[in-house]
């Protein structure tokens, strides 16, 4: 029994030796307490580890809905992945993602309300270095328009186009 219901019980069957008379009342007293004691503390704790198991199964739930809506969301850079890794033909790819960066709407072009596009520029931080330092071009337009787009708009404006490219190729079908 843990301290709290020994604690208790204890008490109990002091209070009881104190007020009651007769041997055969108190012990049956304090057996029928125990019991109840027993009894309740046994139901919490298995309502506990249902609420656990139930709790687990929940967390599970999330993760797989979290992973299938990772899976289902168009590009954005997450997860290290460059724009044209998984592509059928991922030279060809390149190519098509390397031309976005000598196009200034490219970046100045932001996605359009309906697509719900949901870009988050520090998820996006390792592919974003890595294309900076794959394409000089990419850097060129980075810095020459600097000044009149903010950093996150930049990047979601570039890694709408690119995701446009991945599903115009079937990439994340």
């Amino acid at each position: 029994m843990s301290g709290f219901w020994q604690e208790a019980l204890q008490n109990l069957q002091d209070k009881l030796d104190e007020r009651l008379d007769g041997a055969g009342l108190i012990t049956t007293v304090k057996e029928k307490t125990a019991s109840a004691i027993v009894a309740a503390r046994d139901t919490v704790a298995e309502e506990i580890e249902a609420f656990k198991a139930e709790q687990r199964a929940f967390v599970e739930r999330l993760d797989e809905e979290e992973a299938e809506a990772a899976a289902a969301a168009p590009y954005a850079g997450r997860r290290g992945v460059l724009p044209w890794a998984g592509a059928a033909d991922e030279a060809a790819l390149e190519e098509d993602v390397r031309a976005l960066s000598r196009d200034e709407r490219t970046f100045c072009l932001p996605p359009p309300r309906v697509a719900h596009y949901a870009f988050d520029l520090d998820e996006a931080r390792d592919v974003v270095a890595a294309l900076l330092e794959i394409d000089p071009e990419l850097s060129r337009a980075r810095k020459r328009l600097a000044p009149r787009l903010s950093e996150g708009d930049f990047w979601r404006n570039y890694f709408f186009a690119c995701a446009e490219l991945r599903a115009a190729r079937g990439v994340d079908a």
